[in-house]
């Protein structure tokens, strides 16, 4: 695969909860989520976000959204709930593997650090920041019409392809 010939610029378009927006600024660890199967990360569009990562941090975390693919991919191939989750396990592997080089050619202007969502659910304040996040979104009508934008958006987009 051939990097660095793209032509997409990535800028900051909201940051969601508004309470969060100052952590743009270059300070502090802050992380790139990925959500597999899309071509937003994939090739020069995930290419063109590592610039302004790069541009903007100086260490990032890249959290692929594995066991999250796994709705996905039983949504849309009509797998059953174990073997999307294997499935999908196996593509973040993949990612990880295929985009680690892209990664590599930044590592003078940003440390990355690849976190597969299958890692993070097995950590013990997990099911605490699950709680929180979904408080949130009870509490916070921006917050929340975000989710819900998203999930009509990815529910549309599911039921227009099969």
């Amino acid at each position: 695969m051939s990097f660095g010939s793209h032509r997409y610029k990535a800028a900051l378009d909201r940051v969601a909860p508004l309470a969060r927006a100052g952590l743009v600024d270059g300070r502090g660890a802050c992380m790139l989520g990925v959500s597999l199967g899309s071509a937003n990360f994939e090739g020069a569009r995930l290419e063109a976000c590592i610039e302004w990562i790069t541009a903007n941090f100086t260490e990032y975390a890249i959290v692929v959204g594995d066991t999250v693919y796994r709705l996905t991919l039983a949504l849309l191939g009509g797998l059953d709930e174990v073997a999307a989750r294997h499935r999908a396990i196996a593509a973040g592997r993949d990612f990880i593997a295929t985009y680690a080089p892209l990664f590599r050619q930044y590592v003078d202007r940003c440390t990355f650090t690849f976190r597969p969502f299958s890692e993070v659910e097995r950590h013990p304040g997990f099911a605490n920041h699950l709680a929180t996040l979904q408080d949130l979104a009870r509490k916070d009508p921006a917050f929340a019409a975000s989710v819900e934008a998203f999930a009509d958006l990815y529910l549309a987009r599911a039921t227009s392809s099969m």
